[in-house]
């Protein structure tokens, strides 16, 4: 019930007076307002935020919203992406907050370019994953990250554990000395653009 379908259990003459529409959930709204606390204890309840299908998706709960009222299909999207660019949201539902925010600020100038209406929301909210990397960093540029991170090594093992990272690396307790040289970590961020690495 905290999820999407959340509106179906509102009483319809309640919601005609409510000052938020029925697609911002409370999960939503209450990362809309990068409210850590309350984004946890929702998050204990299975609260979700269903990530916006692609802009031309064919499926059939797309096509039925494109042709009934495209407009709210548009808000209903910029509205999920404000949810899912919170550093709160992120923080608490991410096991690699900087890999979420690289995927995330990357996807949001994409839909810049697709979505002309709305390229100033999501050039906007491309501009606050820059400002939550730059805080989870605590850098400038989210760019330097790696670079300042790499900086801090203090041994050939350390700067290899850095670099070779997989995303599903899982077994902490591997030997660097024979692990294979892959630059996962670089070839991640050539990827994602962040050329300063």
């Amino acid at each position: 019930m905290l999820g999407e379908g959340w509106a179906k259990y509102l009483d319809p003459s309640e919601t005609a007076t409510s000052e938020y529409s029925s697609d911002i959930s409370p999960v939503i709204l209450a990362a809309h307002l990068n409210q850590f606390e309350i984004l946890q204890m929702l998050l204990r309840k299975d609260a979700i935020i269903e990530k916006p299908h692609k802009h031309y998706c064919s499926c059939e709960v797309c096509e039925e919203e494109r042709i009934s009222d495209g407009l709210h299909r548009s808000l209903k999207r910029i509205n999920t992406y404000r949810a899912l660019a919170s550093p709160a949201w992120i923080s608490l539902t991410s096991s690699d907050p900087v890999l979420s925010a690289f995927k995330l600020s990357r996807e949001l100038q994409k839909r810049a370019k697709v979505e002309d209406e709305f390229k100033d929301q999501y050039l906007q909210l491309y501009g606050i994953i820059i400002q939550f990397m730059n805080k989870v960093l605590q850098k400038e540029q989210c760019k330097h990250y790696a670079v300042d991170l790499l900086n801090q090594c203090r041994s050939t093992e350390e700067v290899m554990a850095v670099l070779n990272k997989e995303d599903n690396f899982c077994n902490e307790e591997v030997d660097l000395s024979s692990a294979k040289c892959s630059l996962a970590r670089l070839k991640l961020a050539i990827k994602y653009e962040q050329k300063t690495v």
